[in-house]
């Protein structure tokens, strides 16, 4: 198992060597991180692209420009406000005072159509700017959805390249796997056979003794001279 191991990892490196991807592994990792990367932007400014062509489209289709909401914060646009309102009250009191085609009401008339076509003109550029800017994050987006195809396509043609070292890099993990469970059953075989072996201890080591355990020659003559004398003794004095 571990010759058929070591054969797949030469065969292995082999590939690499014949395909000219050194690192397929981590070129793949590579390329699908940038994959995944650019699908998070690209769905960002898809929903960027989209509210901009929303609102641009809004702006585009509205009846009176001069009314959007996107121009009541341009300091322009509310200086021609106050202006126009200063020239239509103007306006409003030489009406009372002349007739129409008098010099100061036509001057009055003129400055107020200046004033109204300055407002359409501001409207005009700010609905411009709102193109451009759904412009720019549409040419955003299609620069970005162009790198993704592109990534989807390495990746692609690196699986062609690396179909022969895929193949063989899972008989690899296969026949390590085996090698592995080999030696682990190996490795618990071994253990077995110590844990057998372990069951027998020596609790006192085996001593070849320098004398007999018996008959203790000393020990019994001096109980027989004491038992002999008891007997005499006592049989003595029966007798008596």
């Amino acid at each position: 198992a571990r010759k058929k191991a070591e054969d797949l990892e030469r065969e292995l490196t082999e590939i690499k060597e014949r395909t000219g991807v050194v690192s397929i592994e981590e070129r793949r990792a590579l390329l699908n991180q940038k994959l995944t990367q650019l699908g998070g932007a690209l769905t960002g400014l898809k929903t960027e692209r989209l509210e901009k062509e929303a609102l641009f489209n809004q702006m585009r289709g509205a009846a009176n420009p001069e009314e959007l909401p996107q121009l009541q914060s341009s300091p322009v646009v509310q200086s021609l406000r106050t202006e126009l309102a200063g020239l239509e009250s103007q306006l409003a009191q030489l009406s009372q005072r002349y007739l129409d085609q008098h010099p100061e009401v036509v001057k009055v008339r003129s400055q107020i159509e200046e004033t109204r076509r300055r407002l359409r003109a501001e409207a005009q550029r700010v609905i411009r700017g709102a193109e451009n800017d759904y412009r720019a994050a549409a040419a955003q987006e299609a620069s970005v959805s162009k790198a993704v195809e592109e990534t989807k396509s390495e990746i692609q043609e690196l699986g062609t390249r690396a179909l022969d070292y895929d193949t063989k890099k899972r008989e690899l993990d296969a026949a390590r796997e085996v090698m592995n469970s080999l030696l682990s059953r190996s490795k618990q075989t071994d253990v077995a056979q110590e844990l057998k072996n372990s069951n027998v201890r020596v609790v006192d080591p085996a001593v070849v003794p320098r004398w007999p355990v018996r008959p203790n020659r000393t020990r019994d003559v001096t109980y027989g001279a004491v038992l002999g004398l008891f007997l005499g003794l006592g049989l003595a004095f029966f007798l008596e």
